[in-house]
């Protein structure tokens, strides 16, 4: 099955709710196993806030841009092909502080039982 970018659903979210959310796929189709694949962009001095998860986890793969981290409390750069991982009961959030979109997938799973 082929998803066109123009069929996708997007959401707005974030602090300021610039941010934009691109559904991958429907939560139906992640069979139990998550309830989120999707693009995030965050605009220069956007914000995803900081938010902590419980019983799920969240990956997010950089693909473009560049912004802060926020890893339990310690900020660090990322930027085009890092990868950050919030394990279930962790705080995590994103900062753009660039002059460009930073652009990613992000993924919310279910720990395995």
């Amino acid at each position: 099955m082929i998803y066109h970018s123009n069929e996708r659903q997007h959401k707005m979210i974030g602090v300021d709710e610039r941010c934009d959310r691109e559904d991958m796929v429907s939560v139906e189709q992640l069979c139990g196993c998550g309830r989120l694949l999707g693009v995030i962009t965050v605009p220069p001095g956007g914000a995803i806030a900081d938010h902590t998860h419980h019983k799920e986890f969240e990956v997010y793969y950089l693909l473009s841009g560049s912004g802060l981290y926020n890893n339990n409390g310690v900020e660090v750069t990322i930027g085009p092909g890092d990868v950050t991982y919030c394990p279930e009961g962790e705080t995590h959030g994103v900062l753009n502080n660039g002059k460009e979109d930073l652009v990613f997938v992000a993924f919310i799973g279910f720990p395995a039982k």
